[in-house]
């Protein structure tokens, strides 16, 4: 079964905000075990942020097909995948009502999504996405 998990993208700790990490094609994290399981799942990382400019949370990015690399020293294990979202692609997902379970994860790095509705809220935003990118 195809697993999906949540990272956060903090701006203050990042030194950058989502829009300018949106285009990355790895995940940082500290968690060896996560970063296995998601690979091993073929698991689907959707990546959660916020600007610089406001206080609202973005969902702006979709990485397919991630694999464990060494990292750095902050973040020994990089995700390396590839980003479906295409540049600019942002949903703002403040006032979404599954946003509450959302907000219950952005403390923890990569996570295990185990809200249902959070999984179909962000796929249903994805696929308006692409079917925005259709239309003439």
């Amino acid at each position: 079964m195809q697993g999906h998990y949540m990272m956060y993208h903090n701006p203050e700790r990042m030194e950058e905000d989502c829009e300018e990490a949106q285009m990355y094609e790895r995940v940082a994290t500290a968690k060896q075990g996560i970063a296995n399981q998601l690979a091993a799942e073929n698991g689907i990382i959707w990546c959660v942020g916020r600007k610089w400019d406001d206080d609202a949370f973005y969902l702006y990015q979709r990485i397919d097909g991630a694999y464990p690399e060494p990292g750095d020293a902050e973040f020994p294990v990089h995700l390396v995948g590839t980003p479906l979202f295409e540049e600019g692609e942002m949903v703002d997902i403040s006032e979404k009502p599954y946003f509450k379970d959302v907000f219950k994860l952005l403390r923890f790095g990569v996570q295990p999504i185990d809200s249902q509705a959070v999984i179909d809220g962000f796929q249903d935003e994805f696929v308006k996405l692409v079917r925005a990118r259709r239309k003439p």
